[in-house]
């Protein structure tokens, strides 16, 4: 089997779970979520869950919180959610030299770290700061 970092966080959520013993209702039901939303985590269908619910989680199957998310570059994507899979080709077409605006996006905003360009893509995507005329 392959190593539990190598999974997703889905893949290594199953597997705590059926090593805990619990079905799917039962862990949805310990944490307050539906045995469908266990099943959607667990099948990568929807984005990791955030630190509060995965403490819940972590106590209902007795294990660590950093045992669920794995190796610590693993754990932005949990906080912030995964990359677009194209950011890296956008960021490569943005200016070197971004408007004033960037900077506030650039310097952490909507979680993203200091020098994050990828959360400048993702604020262009969307049509704000960075890229939107005033």
């Amino acid at each position: 089997m392959e190593s539990l970092l190598e999974l997703t966080f889905g893949q290594r959520f199953k597997v705590y779970r059926e090593r805990s013993g619990k079905t799917r209702a039962v862990l949805a039901g310990l944490v307050g979520r539906s045995a469908e939303w266990v099943k959607a985590v667990e099948t990568d269908r929807i984005l990791p869950p955030r630190v509060h619910m995965l403490d819940r989680i972590a106590r209902a199957l007795k294990v660590g919180v950093s045992s669920l998310v794995g190796e610590l570059s693993d754990r932005s994507a949990v906080v912030n959610g995964p990359e677009h899979h194209r950011a890296d080709q956008v960021a490569q077409r943005l200016p070197a030299d971004l408007s004033p605006a960037a900077d506030v996006l650039l310097s952490g905003h909507h979680g993203r770290s200091c020098g994050d360009r990828g959360g400048v893509v993702a604020e262009v995507r969307r049509g704000g700061a960075a890229g939107a005329p005033s």
